[in-house]
């Protein structure tokens, strides 16, 4: 038992171990020895907050893996899941939206395109079926027709300030 000990403890300090994988063992630890967070923070090395961090990581993706349809999206998806994407998906509601942000974390995308898919979710979630959720894309086209509009405007009265009395009371009855 004690050389199988030795062995865990080695192969937890493996270089290339995943947030998940370094979680895993530490549940192993704890299951098979008995070993709290503050005794395998000890042994080997590590401070007693990130012990509990990725235990508390590996429990959480376990949660998770039942979203993922098949093995080769569970395999990424604990390979990618880390701290971050576990503070997001406990904002989600709907298992549909969860499954999809599991998806999103397989596939590798950005941290903020998933907290965008997530924000988008969650006001569908209170708002309901037909709300329309308005895109960061959206928004700077939104924003960069507004100040098109203005320009525009700024030229007619450049325009105006030079043209007869007629455009002027032209352009107050757009303005209003």
């Amino acid at each position: 038992l004690g050389t199988f000990r030795l062995a865990l403890a080695e192969n937890i300090q493996r270089t290339n171990l995943s947030p998940y994988e370094e979680g895993q063992a530490y549940l192993l630890c704890e299951k098979l020895f008995g070993l709290s967070d503050q005794d395998i923070a000890d042994q080997l090395q590590k401070s007693k907050p990130m012990v509990m961090l990725r235990r508390q990581l590996a429990s959480d993706a376990n949660k998770y893996l039942r979203y993922c349809n098949d093995s080769r999206v569970s395999n990424l998806f604990l390979q990618n899941f880390n701290v971050r994407h576990r503070r997001i998906l406990t904002k989600i509601g709907e298992k549909q939206n969860l499954a999809r942000a599991v998806t999103l974390i397989a596939e590798g995308s950005p941290i903020r395109q998933i907290r965008q898919f997530v924000e988008g979710a969650k006001k569908i979630e209170r708002h309901g079926e037909d709300y329309q959720a308005i895109t960061p894309i959206q928004k700077r086209s939104v924003t960069d027709i507004n100040d098109l509009a203005e320009s525009i405007v700024g030229k007619i009265r450049k325009l105006s300030e030079q043209a007869p009395e007629e455009m002027k009371s032209n352009l107050s009855e757009m303005e209003k």
